[in-house]
């Protein structure tokens, strides 16, 4: 059986919805939302800390978005405003970089979690390091860096 569609149908608001979902779906297996919720805490933010490091982290992993693109264009595309609940207007280029700061201050407590999560998973018994390039532009300066207003601060855990 054959079906005709009018020419009047057509797609409005396409948003990427499969990879985002994955990598949502990998977040919650991880435990990491629960983790980071432990601890950053609860604030007066609008926008909780777990959000905004889950917002980061999907977005790196459906295609290496830079924080300013996931502002601007990204979020708004992809499928994460109706998974989440925040809405794209939440989302600020300041707050992702403010992001990657607390997710810094917490990256020891992070590796020993995935590492223990990636033991539990595969019984493999070894140790890994995180290290984000696109985040790290001023470690390559010795002593007179410049500190971006937004991002990772020049300091020497970061050289």
């Amino acid at each position: 059986m054959a079906y005709e569609f009018s020419r009047s149908i057509g797609l409005t608001q396409v948003e990427h919805f499969g990879e985002v979902y994955l990598a949502l779906a990998l977040w919650r297996r991880l435990g990491l939302h629960t983790l980071l919720r432990e601890l950053t805490g609860a604030g007066r933010e609008t926008v909780c800390w777990e959000l905004v490091a889950c917002i980061l982290t999907v977005a790196r992993f459906c295609g290496n978005k830079s924080e300013l693109e996931v502002a601007e264009r990204w979020y708004a595309d992809s499928a994460l405003e109706d998974l989440l609940g925040v809405p794209f207007e939440a989302i600020h280029h300041t707050r992702l970089y403010r992001g990657l700061d607390i997710l810094h201050t917490h990256k020891d407590r992070l590796c020993e979690h995935l590492l223990a999560r990636y033991e539990s998973w595969f019984g493999v018994e070894f140790e890994f390091l995180l290290y984000d390039v696109t985040n790290s532009s001023c470690a390559r300066l010795k002593h007179n860096c410049s500190t971006r207003a937004t991002g990772p601060k020049c300091n020497p855990a970061w050289r």
